[in-house]
């Protein structure tokens, strides 16, 4: 708008333009911190009240972001944003370490060659699981020995300890001849 002013005198008189702006909002500072292994950020660092935050969080290898943490501000985090208040705002990044993956089963294998039947205590197992094996040869056999197909196991007592890989194992079993002496078999 345009004022004019005159001197004490009133002989001069000038025409003076003032343009009023709004002052530039005040800003906040968003402060992030972090727990457990990983880093974070908030985006913008500085705003005025009502700006969106995006808040970004990067877990090192073998953690995740468990949840954040408001420590002032009072505001609510939704999928990693908040409004800005008409204060300064702290929040954390809290990371916790992954679960270990769960060990690897291996596969049992058990078959029987002649007459009879074989078990493995476990069907499936973790390295390390001791195994125990039964045959039950059919009447007229005998259990002769465990015959190992595949996964480097040695059986002892009709046991093993499990490897890093399945495991496939035979029971061995003969017929035994109709004795017609008493020292025959």
């Amino acid at each position: 708008f345009t004022v004019k002013a005159a001197n004490s005198a009133g002989s001069d008189t000038k025409e003076l333009s003032i343009t009023i702006t709004k002052a530039p909002a005040a800003e906040y500072t968003v402060t992030v911190t972090t727990e457990g292994g990983g880093t974070a950020s908030a985006s913008p660092a500085k705003a005025a009240a009502g700006t969106e935050i995006t808040l970004t969080a990067k877990p090192n290898t073998g953690y995740h972001l468990k949840e954040w943490q408001v420590i002032s501000g009072g505001v609510a985090i939704e999928n990693n944003k908040f409004l800005m208040p008409d204060s300064n705002v702290e929040v954390k990044a809290i990371f916790e370490e992954d679960a270990p993956p769960a060990p690897a089963e291996h596969t049992i294998t058990v078959t029987t060659e002649g007459g009879g039947t074989a078990s493995a205590s476990s069907a499936k197992a973790v390295v390390g699981t001791e195994i125990r094996l039964t045959a039950k040869p059919d009447e007229g056999y005998r259990f002769k020995e465990w015959e190992v197909m595949s996964g480097n196991v040695t059986i002892k007592d009709d046991k093993f300890l499990m490897p890093d890989s399945n495991v496939e194992a035979v029971a061995g079993v003969a017929y035994r001849p109709r004795c017609h002496r008493a020292r025959c078999c």
